[in-house]
């Protein structure tokens, strides 16, 4: 649901409403075409506010009726887990609203949210779910959920508020770094798979990706975000997992023209690298980008012995790759974003938090499929091997 997003709402609107004058009245409204809009509505006789309010019947008409698959394609997440994100995020919905000013943010309620609030808490999770799944613009995502188009960007801003707060904290979702015993535990795991290089103890990977950004107005802010390794504005963002896919380190949304090794070091890797290398031996495997040293790897450094064994190096290196894959399976990752910070940086937090979400219920990542302890108890069942012995 990428392209086709609003022909498909559209399509349920029409069938809901049994009206196929409705549907050339709603597309005249995606393309923001106001005269062709008027008169059709006008030929019609079709009302313009009927557009958005048949529209909140699309989702409800999803969530209700759709299948497994249908809710997993609009929101990535099957209809269970997301009923339990917002078992997280209800709370927070009822203790805080958003104040007016110059820049959204949260305030504490007065009063607790009336039962006939504009907007439900579970509409909201939905609806950032979707903001971030898809690739559609602002109307698109309005006429869908049934909300006003003039208010759908501060719904949106506001639940990426309480997402940020209600999953900083929370134990299945929140980004911290592990203890010796943790790391110790995930070593085991890496030796376990590639044993001839057991004695590094990697228990993580870590690499960099480029968010693009809208170019900016001011001389400033272009030398800033501009990268000439890319040759475009962007935002560099540097993400660490472990080997169960878990996001363990992460500084989001940093200067473009920065490499990737400075954004580390602004965040306090390699304090928090060296630390944990004293303490065990731990290393993370990265790429020639980072700045070596103690308790940082990579294929190419010249002090390690990779004569040896350079696959079982280069293939535990990839797993760094489906790691920054897993972030952009979040396709508003993907589009220019405007050039102020918040919004980008909203953006990027919550879907490194969401990452965390997704490992720890058990949903699909190569990671841990590859990695972790799921492949090791793969290879306890020999019936594979038991189809071949009689032949």
């Amino acid at each position: 649901m990428n392209g086709n997003n609003i022909l498909y709402a559209l399509l349920v609107i029409s069938i809901i409403s049994n009206n196929v004058a409705l549907l050339v009245a709603a597309a005249a409204l995606e393309n923001n075409n106001h005269h062709r809009r008027r008169r059709c509505c006008k030929q019609f006789n079709i009302r313009q506010s009927a557009l958005t309010g048949l529209a909140s019947s699309a989702f409800s008409h999803l969530w209700e009726n759709g299948t497994e698959r249908d809710i997993m394609i609009a929101l990535y997440l099957p209809k269970n887990k997301v009923m339990k994100l917002h078992k997280i995020i209800k709370p927070w919905f009822k203790k805080y609203t958003w104040g007016a000013g110059k820049e959204l943010k949260l305030i504490k309620r007065k009063r607790k949210p009336s039962k006939r609030s504009k907007i439900r808490s579970l509409v909201l999770v939905c609806l950032v779910l979707y903001y971030l799944r898809s690739r559609d613009n602002m109307n698109s995502i309005a006429l869908q959920f049934g909300i006003n188009a003039p208010t759908i960007n501060t719904h949106i801003i506001y639940g990426l508020l309480l997402f940020e707060s209600a999953l900083h904290s929370h134990p299945e979702t929140k980004i911290a770094w592990p203890d010796h015993e943790e790391m110790e535990f995930l070593s085991e795991l890496s030796a376990k798979k590639y044993p001839r290089i057991g004695r590094h103890k990697i228990w993580s990977f870590m690499d960099g990706f480029k968010s693009n950004l809208l170019r900016p107005d001011d001389d400033y802010r272009q030398n800033c975000n501009y990268s000439g390794y890319v040759g475009k504005h962007c935002v560099n963002n540097v993400v660490l997992f472990d080997i169960l896919g878990q996001i363990r380190f992460c500084k989001l949304a940093q200067p473009g023209k920065i490499p990737d090794s400075v954004a580390a070091s602004r965040g306090g890797y390699y304090s928090k690298a060296k630390a944990a290398f004293n303490a065990g031996g731990y290393n993370c495997i990265t790429d020639s980008a980072f700045r070596l040293g103690f308790g940082t790897l990579a294929t190419t450094d010249r002090m390690l012995n990779f004569a040896a064994y350079p696959r079982d190096f280069v293939s535990i290196r990839q797993s760094a790759e489906w790691g920054m894959k897993i972030m952009q399976q979040w396709r508003r990752l993907s589009l220019p974003a405007s050039t102020r910070k918040r919004r980008c940086y909203l953006n990027l937090v919550v879907a490194a938090h969401l990452c965390n979400f997704i490992n720890q219920n058990d949903l699909p990542n190569q990671i841990r499929t590859v990695m972790g302890s799921n492949f090791f108890d793969s290879l306890s069942n020999d019936y594979g091997f038991d189809m071949f012995e009689n032949v």
